[in-house]
């Protein structure tokens, strides 16, 4: 896991100092060790910054080159598959000096060329300097888990795996991208696609490869996609398939020379990458038996009873933070600097919290449960307004009936079910409408980009329920949670890994039928019986859904008051938001009527402008 940078200058010589500051930027992505590299002519340049978790010795020095010295590759990432893949590049005659995957990588795109990503399960952004062809080849992993961001200037293009590396280039602008902007205030939709806040950056979008020449021809290309047309049998065989595969899945992201633990919020997708880490342990001399949650006291958020069970389940040394309002006000500036962008909930402060309980506790890589909800349906309202649209209008209406009877025994309220199933229902160009309607964010925005959300690529004749699942994984929902979880975790040099977006779970996940995702009012369903015996019986019956909420509400009446106030007061002069609207939704706020999240937005928006478009640079730079 690393931080990488670099420059291609377009026949042009490249700034070594602007390198160097990029690269600076990147410390705490990799506090193991740094390295530039650049062309003898001075046109091109790479940099990375590298957390160590795969071969602790100097020969894993990045930026890394080929035996003949004609390839150079700055990596961020894992290729959890390496060992594999290692095993097959020996047997075409090639040779290894060191025991990482960044040599791995090299080999690999030396034998199969650009092609080589399709055989990587893992997550990474990588950039390759092939001297043969003078082309920078750069790619990033399937869903987007790790970051690579770029710019392409008058006589360069920059790229880096964060925003503020960039930035260290002085002809990088600090302007407000519009269209972002009005996304993240009415709809609180950010990362929905390669749009960011800075007008002029761009993210290298998941599964897509980008080819850089010197002459200033920049092309992308996608390499993966999945294959929604695509049916499994759904037979009692499923069940015995997935746990096999995401038991295999757990298992490679155990690959590791220093201590690796998992993330435990009490809900079933952690739990059971915890459940299954445990039958796997003594495979894995790296591997520990320690997790880390975040808690809180006097809320109804709190999830402790959960915790607790799969800790008397597994014997596990279970580690918590217990998260006040305080902790965000004291933090908020560096939690803001470290995400580069606004964050859309203060939900993601949980993560940060627990990754840097995760540094305390001198554990290296966290396992976690996220990418579940968007491969399987866990969010309630598009799996079972999905769900059901398809019964009624697939003809299945005793099955309907018999679907809704059973919502209501675990739900307690039928006429969710029906109103999720209704917003299902609604034309595309009335779905957004209704999100701003429902959020009360309409006078927030003054044109139409805060009102219409991007949408996927699903071909129309996939089911409901898959298309709407497609969806989340690559616009609404996951890109967004994957660019949070990048940033709490590197921020304390921490690398999170991902069991469940393992590309084989994917795609059998998208093949499954839509029974085997929802049913007697229920979701995740092939994951219950996955892990069934496995897990306690009081998270795997769970039907309610909690993961790293906050109380925020609580948060921004009370300790948080006064910044939200101060910040609310500074975006009102800047007329980007009209002034009366920011008045509405405070007044709303404090009435107990209003949505806290939307107050959240606007404060954050003004405290990210501070620090990432008023000022050159921030105090927190240089933090740890």
């Amino acid at each position: 896991m690393c931080g990488i940078a670099g420059i291609v200058g377009f026949r042009a010589p490249i700034s070594l100092d602007v390198l160097a500051a990029m690269n600076q930027r990147l410390i705490h992505r990799g506090p193991d060790d740094g390295g530039q590299w650049i062309s003898a002519d001075g046109e091109v340049g790479l940099a990375s910054r590298r957390l160590a978790i795969l071969d602790l010795s100097a020969a894993g020095h990045q930026p890394m080159s080929s035996p003949d010295g004609k390839l150079w590759l700055a990596f961020n990432g894992e290729i959890y598959n390496y060992v594999e893949l290692r095993e097959e590049l020996a047997s075409h005659g090639h040779s290894f000096r060191t025991q990482t995957d960044t040599e791995v990588v090299l080999a690999a795109y030396a034998q199969w060329g650009e092609a080589c990503v399709q055989r990587f399960n893992g997550m990474f952004g990588l950039a390759i300097w092939d001297s043969h062809r003078q082309v920078l080849f750069a790619a990033r992993d399937r869903f987007g888990e790790k970051p690579f961001y770029y710019i392409r200037l008058a006589d360069r293009l920059v790229f880096a795996s964060e925003i503020k590396a960039l930035l260290a280039d002085s002809e990088v602008p600090r302007t407000l991208d519009d269209v972002t902007v009005a996304r993240y205030l009415g709809l609180a939709l950010v990362d929905c696609d390669d749009r960011t806040f800075f007008a002029g950056v761009r993210q290298l979008p998941a599964a897509h490869t980008l080819t850089v020449t010197r002459s200033g021809n920049v092309a992308l290309k996608r390499y993966w996609d999945l294959d929604l047309s695509r049916s499994a049998s759904g037979d009692a065989t499923a069940v015995d398939e997935f746990r096999t595969l995401l038991t295999d899945s757990v298992n490679i992201r155990l690959r590791s020379d220093v201590p690796v633990g998992s993330s435990l919020s009490g809900g079933l997708d952690s739990s059971g990458i915890v459940c299954t880490m445990r039958t796997l342990l003594g495979q894995h001399p790296s591997a520990t038996q320690k997790t880390f949650s975040a808690r809180y006291r006097n809320s109804r958020t709190d999830e402790g009873r959960y915790i607790q069970a799969v800790v008397d389940c597994t014997g596990i040394e279970s580690h918590n933070v217990f998260i006040e309002g305080e902790d965000l006000e004291k933090d908020l500036d560096r939690f803001i600097w470290y995400h580069d962008e606004p964050v859309a909930h203060t939900s993601q402060f949980a993560q940060w919290k627990v990754m840097g309980l995760a540094r305390d506790c001198g554990v290296t890589v966290l396992l976690d449960g996220q990418g579940a909800d968007e491969i399987i349906g866990g969010y309630p309202s598009p799996t079972f307004g999905y769900r059901y649209a398809e019964l009624l209008t697939g003809g299945h209406g005793f099955t309907l009936i018999r679907e809704l009877a059973a919502f209501q025994r675990n739900h307690g309220n039928v006429g969710t079910a029906v109103r999720y199933m209704a917003g299902a229902l609604l034309p595309d160009s009335l779905k957004s409408f209704a999100r701003t309607r429902l959020r009360g964010t309409t006078g927030l925005v003054s044109n139409g980009a805060g009102r219409e959300a991007p949408r996927g690529s699903a071909p129309p004749s996939a089911p409901l329920l898959r298309r709407a699942l497609y969806e989340t994984l690559t616009v609404t929902s996951l890109p967004s949670l994957l660019r949070y979880g990048d940033r709490n975790s590197m921020a304390f040099s921490r690398e999170a890994r991902l069991p469940f977006l393992d590309h084989r779970l994917v795609e059998f996940a998208f093949s499954l039928p839509s029974d085997r995702l929802v049913s007697n009012g229920m979701t995740k369903v092939i994951l219950r019986r996955a892990l069934s015996g496995s897990i306690p019986d009081a998270v795997r019956d769970r039907t309610d859904k909690v993961g790293f909420a906050t109380p925020e509400r609580d948060w921004l009446a009370g300790p948080l008051r006064p910044r939200m106030e101060r910040a609310l007061a500074d975006l009102k002069r800047r007329g980007i938001v009209p002034a009366d609207a920011v008045d509405h939704q405070w007044s709303e706020f404090l009435a107990g009527r209003g949505l806290s999240g939307n107050v959240w937005r606007l404060a954050n928006l003004e405290l990210w402008i501070q620090q990432f478009i008023d000022r050159t640079s921030s105090p927190v730079a240089t933090s740890a």
